[in-house]
């Protein structure tokens, strides 16, 4: 009988030590995939010159239309390594327009191949006017006005992605 409340008693201490110490190692489990996957949440851009130009943004991916439609309109801030990256289903001319945007934006403009075939630099807010580079795009960054001018961001550059779906 002593040895089988013994027995009873060590079971209950191995459990009890086992849920102790398996909450902190699962806790720090989910913490560390947490922090793995923040660290694969954030989509960036890079768009890169043969003159060796780099400029690095991390994006809100616009991949739906719903998103394509608001896009940065409402924004009042939009710090200089921020931007906006839509992703069209095909490669054709895309026009813009700033209605609701209170903020200048330049617009670059990129193929299937990821290449830049356009910028407009400095857009006006609020306009309604619509805003073409006249070339076929698949994917379009929006960055504060400015900016691409100030990292020698040029037609012909190219971008890479990373963790953009």
């Amino acid at each position: 009988v002593l040895s089988v409340a013994k027995r009873s008693r060590r079971r209950r201490l191995s459990t009890f030590v086992r849920s102790v110490l398996a909450g902190p190692l699962l806790l720090g489990c989910v913490l560390l995939l947490g922090v793995q996957a923040g660290c694969d949440a954030a989509p960036s851009v890079v768009v890169e010159g043969p003159q060796g130009t780099r400029a690095r943004f991390t994006v809100e991916v616009a991949d739906t239309v719903g998103k394509r439609r608001r896009g940065l309109k409402y924004r009042r801030d939009l710090r200089e390594d921020q931007g906006m990256l839509f992703v069209f289903p095909d490669e054709q001319e895309h026009s813009f327009w700033m209605k609701d945007t209170p903020l200048s934006l330049d617009i670059i403009f990129m193929n299937h191949g990821r290449e830049v075939v356009g910028i407009l630099h400095d857009t006006v807010p609020f306009s309604t006017r619509p805003l073409t580079v006249g070339a076929p795009s698949r994917y379009v960054l929006e960055v504060r006005g400015g900016v691409a001018r100030r990292k020698g961001i040029a037609v012909g550059d190219s971008a890479r992605f990373s963790g953009v779906p």
